[in-house]
């Protein structure tokens, strides 16, 4: 199988990934029409079923032949990160470029990128990812995305070194991945970039914005503000919050991580449950999501955090805290424009009524060991695209 038979922008250029999980199919049309004329290759990871028919609208709209990888089980944004990154190197490319499936992208990001890259690397950085500048889609409903930058080292051309790179919109370096290792699949979902980035850094690879370069990527369900301080905190649901409260603490038992960012952390997880507990008028499935959260990084119970949080588990921890989930009468609150957000009502038994859209189970995951440095090389190994998840290429 050759990927060149895919390609859009010519040799030289990068491949691209979009990973795909029920999307709005409108925006997935407009971004792979985007996309196209700047790729090499340009790959769809399925997490999620796909029809024939929405599969040939997508090839409509890309007007180029497509990779589909996976069978549309939700394997996580790590794992599909991995399995692009080993079908782009085992088809001869230098880097990938990854991107969310509601990614707003320019017409010369990618070419943009892959110049700052170039650049960085002849300036010896040895750049592990570039990154664009973060913006935010709609500053009255979305929070502005926050970059670190590191302020040891010197900007390159108008590109900046920061702590990490948000993976939307990230090109990365392929010939680094030998080093650094893929994407923590345990993760799942949140903080991936962040992990990966701190784990460059600690490897003599750097992680750059290029500033002229912006994209807007899409965070959590709104913003919260909190006033006497003047933050704007990233509002997401109670499944989300665990899953964000707990990588977060596990990032913490991690030596590669710097101590700067554990001492910020933790107390800004504090402001996010104080915020989100206040802004959703004291749903205690909000303080559940943060304590199971909390516990589960500390004791390394990470994967699919459908393993160990089923629809009603939330509920169940709520009830710990002596509150009741009265979720028919709680909703949450756009603290800007004071409007409620209603939440499903609970069933007769007091349990949140919930439906699983996905049409296939995830398959399991290996339990992972405890998030130390030791044995984590197995870990943090990715393994070549199979022929189960490596579909075929699709021509016009």
């Amino acid at each position: 199988m050759k990927s060149d038979v895919t390609a859009g922008a010519g040799a030289g250029a990068p491949d691209i990934v979009v990973v795909v999980h029920r999307p709005d199919f409108d925006a997935l049309c407009r971004l792979l029409s985007a996309l196209a004329p700047q790729a090499r290759t340009l790959i769809l990871f399925l997490n999620s079923p796909l029809a024939p028919a929405k599969r040939q609208r997508l090839l409509d709209a890309a007007a180029q032949p497509l990779v589909f990888l996976n069978d549309g089980s939700n394997i996580g944004l790590g794992a599909a990160y991995n399995r692009a990154i080993a079908y782009a190197r085992t088809h001869g490319a230098n880097t990938l470029v990854l991107f969310d499936q509601d990614s707003i992208a320019p017409s010369d990001l990618v070419g943009g990128l892959r110049a700052t890259h170039m650049a960085l690397r002849a300036g010896g950085a040895r750049p592990a990812v570039v990154g664009p500048k973060p913006v935010s889609i709609d500053p009255a409903r979305y929070k502005d995305p926050r970059i670190f930058p590191r302020p040891d080292i010197s900007d390159v051309n108008g590109a900046v070194a920061v702590e990490f790179a948000i993976s939307s919109g990230a090109l990365i370096d392929l010939k680094a991945i030998e080093t650094i290792g893929g994407f923590r699949e345990d993760f799942f979902i949140d903080a991936i970039d962040v992990e990966w980035c701190f784990r460059a850094w600690s490897h003599g690879f750097s992680c750059w914005i290029d500033p002229l370069r912006e994209m807007p990527p899409r965070l959590g369900e709104g913003a919260i503000n909190i006033p006497f301080l003047g933050w704007r905190l990233t509002r997401q649901s109670p499944t989300r919050l665990y899953s964000y409260a707990r990588n977060q603490i596990a990032l913490m038992r991690l030596s590669h991580v710097p101590a700067a960012w554990k001492r910020r952390i933790l107390p800004y997880l504090l402001i996010q449950a104080g915020a989100h507990l206040l802004a959703s008028r004291g749903d205690p499935r909000i303080a559940a999501a943060f304590a199971r959260g909390a516990i589960d990084g500390l004791r390394g119970r990470l994967g699919d955090p459908k393993q160990f949080l089923h629809a009603d588990d939330l509920n169940k921890a709520a009830s710990k805290f002596d509150l009741q989930p009265n979720a028919s009468k709680l909703g949450a609150i756009n603290m800007m424009s004071g409007e409620e957000v209603p939440i499903p009502a609970a069933s007769k038994s007091g349990k949140m009524r919930t439906r699983n859209r996905d049409a296939t189970p995830p398959p399991k995951l290996e339990r992972a060991a405890a998030p130390h440095d030791s044995g984590l090389d197995a870990l943090w190994s990715f393994s070549k695209a199979t022929p189960s998840t490596e579909a075929q290429l699709h021509s016009r």
